[in-house]
């Protein structure tokens, strides 16, 4: 092999390289923030998403402090509505989870119900529903509209 074919080889092992460690940089940081946001409840997500979309639709739109403030009084009253839309909904989505696995529950040997049993208790606990890792002091709160901060800086 020649010295040139070497050094070819050589730089496409670093681009090749450089490429597999971004993807995996890549999928741990969106996985670390993704978790994030649903270890703090529906609520919390969003929240999150009511800030994200606020400074999304009101960028450069050099808005003065009483459109600052009116704004965000409307996506104050936006969460509010969302937050009673969703404790009306929530237990409907609960029900139609603890169905849908029953039925999934029915359909599968002893072994495997034992092995998707564990892994409905490892999905809750990474997201930290684990009926007992639940206490009073690490609950999450359900946010109120004021929560959601203050309105964005003007740009």
């Amino acid at each position: 092999m020649s010295k040139t074919w070497k050094a070819v080889l050589g730089v496409m092992l670093i681009f090749i390289f450089g490429w597999v460690s971004g993807a995996i940089s890549a999928s741990l940081v969106i996985r670390h923030r993704a978790l994030a946001e649903l270890k703090g409840g529906p609520a919390a997500s969003l929240q999150i998403g009511v800030q994200k979309f606020e400074q999304r639709m009101t960028r450069n739109l050099n808005l003065d402090t009483t459109q600052q403030q009116q704004v965000h009084e409307a996506f104050k009253k936006y969460l509010k509505l969302r937050l009673d839309l969703q404790k009306v909904v929530q237990p409907q989505v609960r029900m139609m989870n603890q169905e849908t696995f029953a039925e999934i529950n029915t359909l599968l040997k002893p072994e495997q119900q034992t092995t998707f049993k564990e892994n409905i208790a490892e999905f809750r606990n990474r997201l930290g529903k684990n009926p007992s890792n639940q206490t009073a002091e690490n609950q999450p709160a359900t946010p109120t509209p004021d929560a959601v901060g203050q309105p964005p800086a003007a740009q």
